[in-house]
Formats: structure tokens, sequence, C-alpha cells
């Protein structure tokens, strides 16, 4: 209801303007302490000495001016919108209650120490988002808290005023949800901590010591929960975890874009974001180019030119997924013992005629002692204890030398007389044993380096292209693996693409297992690791990613039904359940959709319904209502691009501000785009090359608006030849219809798919 309209509109008007002025009070306190942490900053810059306590004074100043910056911002954020709810709970045991109001950040007043506002993130917070009034408890770190809800009171607050006063029992109430809901889509993902739901909420407050899968339906909120979830757990785990202990992985750079804004709004800088691809070269150092990760969806989505090429088709689909799969881990495993097993040089390492240490305690230390650890640091192992071993020995050798030499001379001593020849031959037995000695040490300076040379440790590119390149050593590796057919296509088609400097995507995962095996790989000091759209992801990936990041838990969050790489990604999360990440891991689901309408859900469900029930998930959209979703049939291919640009016209002037204009591949998408630019309609192209979308009209394929949403989309060509009831065509069309809030269009020339006859 209207906020004046509420009977206790003047009580909470003077809080909320209470409110505001100890944020005032705060942010000016603030201000003045920045200023002095920076002269402070500035001046230790300046005068500090190379002594290492100026240096931790300066760094612990620095960091604190660094949180002095952020806090100021995320205040000063606050001002606008302090808070968003209000929890009256009454604690068991106490005599009186607590009114908690909740908002974006904490707020506390000075020097009473009164908590004014309480951080979403903060354990008591959960009273609002799951308890209901009546009975209720929430877990703290000191254990379970029991008590009573009084009062859920949500409140809708704008530039410091208040506009609406709602009293609640459920966080779902739709009358307060469905503002939100109707909002417009932006070139940026928002946050949603006012109207977190319970399943949500449940996911984003899950254990950080356990590996979690969420499991959700298309616009179910994965990405911006699990954004919320780094910044719970950065809240409620400030000693263990900070912002660059944590790691997202995007699908794609686009994406990392589209979510950019969602964690500063959150006040939270500084989590590296990244994609699997900038990952695997960063750690793997190959620079080589990647090819378009997209291209074997694209070629499997045109039309075949007959039995040859379906076959040929199937095929590299085939290698795909094998090269992604863990049966491929285990035939590079075979090769990597081979390696292993020639890699030391036969032989004891010598020092001349002394044996410094025997070949067996060498090939012990290096496949038992050293036996976990990559060939280069073995390798490094090795050469340190040959090094201290053989200065012990080369010591022990110039030992023996001087007493023989001092034995001789004693010797000849006695028994010349004191001349010229007896000091010339003293002379020559000083230099022998001088020469010697050096010998000695000169054949001790290059045994080591020449002992590791001869080992001919190779970088994993080489080696990965060794594999391939070796028929008859690939043959063995290889074994019953794969089909003979498989097997030499994946060879010669590898080959050929390394050739040319290039990788696919299926590459990625065994370079960095070569690489991790070979050469090790030096991770950054990660804690906890995101992986969105993991469903696209292959079991591969997974393996590497969790076995070079060990001291991470992981957030996994996919849709199955969305699995476009379904050839090369997770067909079933039991994929990498427990061979990647063992049994400690939870498994949540995310059922609801608050994208779209129900009259869009509806309709992509239908078409979901299509697929094997065992790809299926419950799917379950928020009441929202809208108007139908819209069949238009055009009697002519040729006149559909016009049609579609004045469909795009007529939303424009309908006041929807982001529209996107879905085709299925990227020649669909280009004529399209010709047409709307003739039509006067300004569009942004996606090619999957973008490193940031831009809001307004987009044109773009299916396959790349998966984690995007639109105001209206319109999908142009949903035919009986575009859309078969494949699981690739299924999936496809899904993602493109759940990528709509409000309006969604399909135009189809001639008979529609047959996964659209519930619209006909």
């Amino acid at each position: 209801m209207a906020a004046d309209s509420h009977p206790d509109y003047r009580s909470e008007k003077q809080h909320l303007d209470y409110t505001v002025r100890i944020l005032r009070e705060t942010l000016a306190e603030l201000g003045v302490r920045k200023e002095m942490i920076d002269q402070e900053v500035e001046w230790g810059r300046k005068h500090a000495g190379g002594d290492s306590d100026s240096y931790a004074r300066l760094m612990v100043t620095s960091r604190l001016q660094g949180w002095l910056d952020l806090r100021l911002r995320n205040l000063a954020a606050a001002r606008q919108n302090p808070y968003f709810v209000r929890v009256d709970f009454h604690e068991a045991g106490r005599t009186a209650s607590e009114q908690l109001y909740i908002g974006k950040t904490s707020l506390t007043r000075e020097p009473e120490q009164e908590l004014v506002v309480v951080d979403w993130r903060a354990p008591v917070a959960g009273l609002y988002y799951e308890g209901r009034l009546g009975p209720a408890s929430y877990r703290s770190p000191e254990g379970e808290v029991g008590g009573e809800i009084l009062l859920k009171r949500q409140f809708t607050i704008e530039n410091g005023e208040l506009r609406n006063i709602l009293d609640i029992d459920i966080t779902t109430n739709d009358e307060f949800l469905q503002p939100y809901l109707n909002a417009s889509a932006d070139s940026r993902l928002k946050d949603i901590v006012a109207t977190i739901q319970a399943e949500q909420n449940r996911v984003i407050r899950a254990d950080l010591w356990r590996n979690l899968i969420v499991q959700g339906a298309a616009g179910s909120g994965k990405t911006t929960i699990a954004l919320h979830r780094i910044a719970y757990l950065l809240y409620n785990h400030e000693k263990f975890l900070e912002p660059e202990n944590c790691l997202i992985i995007a699908p794609s750079r686009l994406f990392l874009n589209y979510i950019s804004a969602v964690l500063p709004e959150l006040g939270v800088e500084n989590v590296r974001q990244t994609t699997f691809a900038d990952l695997a070269f960063a750690w793997s150092g190959v620079t080589y180019t990647l090819s378009d990760p997209n291209a074997k969806l694209v070629a499997s989505l045109t039309d075949q030119a007959g039995e040859v090429e379906a076959q040929r088709r199937a095929v590299v689909l085939q290698a795909a997924a094998f090269q992604s799969s863990l049966a491929f881990k285990a035939v590079l495993d075979r090769y990597l013992a081979g390696i292993e097993q020639g890699l030391l040089p036969a032989g004891d390492f010598r020092l001349g005629e002394h044996v410094v240490v025997p070949a067996d305690e060498i090939k012990h230390l290096f496949a038992v002692e050293y036996g976990t650890l990559p060939y280069r640091k073995r390798l490094g192992r090795l050469a340190a204890l040959f090094a201290n071993r053989l200065e012990r020995v080369r010591e022990a050798a110039a030992r023996r030398l001087q007493e023989r030499s001092d034995r001789q001379i004693e010797a000849i001593k006695a028994t010349m007389p004191d001349d010229p020849d007896r000091k010339a031959l003293i002379s020559a037995i000083i230099d022998h044993k001088n020469a010697a000695v050096e010998q000695l040490a000169s054949q001790a300076g290059r045994a080591v380096d020449d002992y590791i040379a001869a080992c001919g440790l190779k970088p994993a590119l080489t080696y990965y292209i060794g594999f391939f390149s070796d028929r008859e050593g690939y043959e063995r590796y290889m074994g019953s693996a794969a089909e003979p057919e498989l097997r030499n296509f994946l060879r010669v088609d590898t080959l050929g693409r390394l050739a040319g400097r290039e990788v696919e995507t299926e590459d990625l995962a065994p370079l960095l297992y070569l690489q991790y095996r070979v050469e090790g790989i030096e991770a950054a000091d990660v804690r906890h690791t995101v992986v969105d759209e993991a469903q696209d992801l292959s079991p591969f990936q997974f393996f590497i990613l969790k076995t070079v990041i060990t001291g991470s838990s992981f957030t996994i969050l996919g849709d199955l039904c969305q699995g476009l790489h379904a050839y090369r990604g997770i067909n079933r999360w039991q994929d990498i359940l427990p061979a990647v990440f063992g049994g400690s891991t939870e498994y949540l689901t995310l059922e609801r959709s608050y994208r779209t309408t129900v009259e869009i859900m509806t309709a992509a469900k239908q078409v979901i319904s299509h697929l094997p029930a065992v790809l299926s998930h419950p799917i379950r959209p928020v009441i929202r209502h809208g108007e139908p979703v819209r069949l238009c049939q055009c009697a002519d291919a040729a006149a559909l691009p016009a049609v579609v640009a004045a469909g795009v016209a007529s939303l424009r002037t309908a006041g929807f501000g982001s529209i996107a204009v879905i085709g299925k591949t990227p020649e669909e998408c280009a004529d399209l785009l010709k047409h709307l630019t003739a039509a006067g309609e300004a569009a942004q192209l996606l090619t999957g090359r973008e490193d940031e979308y831009r809001g307004g009209t987009v044109v773009a394929p299916a396959y790349l608006v998966k984690g995007l949403e639109f105001d209206a989309v319109l999908i142009a060509g949903a035919g009986r030849q575009q859309y078969a009831a494949t699981e690739t065509d299924i999936k496809l069309l899904y993602v493109a219809m759940t990528r709509a809030l409000h309006r969604l269009h399909i135009y189809c020339c001639g008979e529609p798919t047959p996964l659209l006859t519930h619209l006909r």
C-alpha cells in the first residue's frame, strides 16, 4: 500500500529520517578519518625506510585505506535506500523483542554501538528470507537461535523517501515482488537482495566448506544468486576469505561484462572473473589461437548435405566428446607413464669414477618419494640432492688427492736430497694434484646440469603434439578406448589444427593436464570458485580445475535443459560425481522461474517437455501474467526479415528498451541485421567475439543468448525446417524463448515446428 496510508507511516517515516541522519553523520566521520589515512599513506610511501617494520605499517595502513574507501562508497549508496525490510523478532529467553531493519550494508551508531541497519548477509537476516510469522529460528556462529517472528514489513524507499509499506508473512508476497518482476531488462544484471526467495537463500547461505551443485531452471536467478553467494561468504568468513581468494568462471567475456555491475552493487570488489579458455591460456602459456568454441554446434545446425556429410559431423562430435572425457585423461595417463619411464638417463649419477647417487636410488626417488610432483619439480628435487651429495663426494675426493699428494711429497723428501730435482718433482706432484682438484670442480659444476639436460624434458605442448605425431605410440596408448575411425579422425584433425597453431576448446583440458603433470601449474590462492553455465564444461575441464585449485571449494551452477554443448559437456551431474568432486558435495535445485510471464514459461515448458525424462527438471513460474505468446506465420520466406523488422519497430514504439531478434544460425542473423539496418533500427550483432553487451536491440543466434534477458524477444524462423524434435533443437528453442521478460513473438514461414503445436 502507499506509505502514507499505512497506520505506522509516521513512526516509520521518523525511523527512516533517523537512519538517514545517522548515515550522514557516519559518512562525515569516516570522511575525516579517510583524509587522515590518505595523508598517512602518502607520507609512508615517500618516507618509509626499507626495513620490514616500515613496510608492514604501510601495508596495514593501505589496507585500512582501501576498506574505508569501499565503506564510504557503500554508505553513500545506502543514502538512497538504507534498508528494505523490518523484522521484529522475540528471541526465546529474552524479555523484549528486537526491531531489525535489514539493508544492503550495515550501519552502526557510534559510540553507543547501536545497530541501526543489519547487513542482509548477517545470520539473523535469514529470518526475513526464510522465516514466517510465528515460531522461527536462525543459525548463528554460536548455534541455533530460536524465537518468534512478530512482524515482517517490506519498504520501498526511493531517493531517501518512503514510498511504500507492506506487511507480509513470506518473502514471496506477490504485491511486493511484482514491481521487480515487471521491471525492464538492462545492459547489466542487477542485485536482488530485497527479493531473495527461500530456495535462492538456501543456495546463497550453503556451507562454504562443501562443494555445491545447483540445477536451476531458466530464469531462476542462478547467476545472480551465485554473485550474492560470494558476497555472503566474504561477509561471514572474512578471516578466511578475501575477494582476491574468489574466482568466477563464466562462459564468455560478454557474459562477464553483463554481470559486472552486481558485485560492486553488493559492496564487493577485486573478485577475479575469467573464462575457462582465458584461464587455460594463462596457466599453460600456450600462445596458439583458440578456434570458435561454437563452430561444431553451428555446423550441426545447418542443413545436412547427404549421408557422408552427416557421418562426418557425427564423428566430429564423437571426437569432441571423447577428448572432453575422463576416458581421454586415462589415455594421457598411459602416455605420461611412458614418458616417465623413459625420462631418466640409464646408470648411476657419477663424478668421474665416483658413484654419487646409484641408479636404483634415483629411480625410487623420482617415482616414489617425489612421485606426486610434476616432472619438472621432481628433476629439481633430484638436482638439489645431486648437488648436495656431489659437494660431499667432491670434498672427499679432493681430500684423498691432497692426502696422496702429501704422502708422495713426504716420501720424496725422505729419499732425495734437497736439490733442484727434488723441488721440480714436488712441484709437479702439487701441480698434478691441483689440476685433478680443478678437474673435479669443473666436472661437478657441469654434472648436475648435464644429467638434467640428458633427461630431455620438453614443454607440455611439445608432448601434446608428440602424442598425436607418433602413430604407433598413439595407437598403443589409445588401445580400445575409442573405435579405429574415431581414433584416426581425432589424430589427423588435431595434428592439422596444431600445425596451424590453433587449438580448440576440447584441447584445453588435455593441454592443462599435461602442463600440470610435466611442468606444474602455479595457481593463485583461490579458496572458493564459482562456475556458471557449468553444464557446458566437460568432465575433463572440471577435473583439471579441481586438481589445480586444490584449496578451493566450488559452487557449480547450470541447467541441463540448456546444455547446448552436451556432446562435450555435462549430461548428468553424476558425470562429475564422485569422479571429480567425491562425496563432499551438496545438491540443490532452483525450480521457480522469475524472469518470464506465466504465458511465456508455459509455452517454453511445452517445448522442453519433448526432451527425454532423464534430462528434464521441474520448472515453476512465478505468478506474473502477460500477453499470450504470439505465433506469426509468413507465407513467403523472403518477406520474413521485413516482417520481423516491423515487429521490432512496434515493440520499440510500445516502450520496450531491450529487444532481441534471435535466429538459429549466424547466416540468418546477418541477414536479419541487414534488414533491421535498412529499416532504420540500430542493432548490435552478437558473434561470440564481443567483450560488451550494450543493451538496446541485439540480433543473435540462439546459442549466444544463454544467460542474457530482454524485455521482448522475436524468434525469427521457427518453422518445421528450422527446429526438429532433436535434443539440440529443443534446447535451442527453449533457450531462445526463456530470454523474454514480457513479450515473445515467434515467426515462421509455412508450417511451424512440431515443438510449437500447442501455440497453433
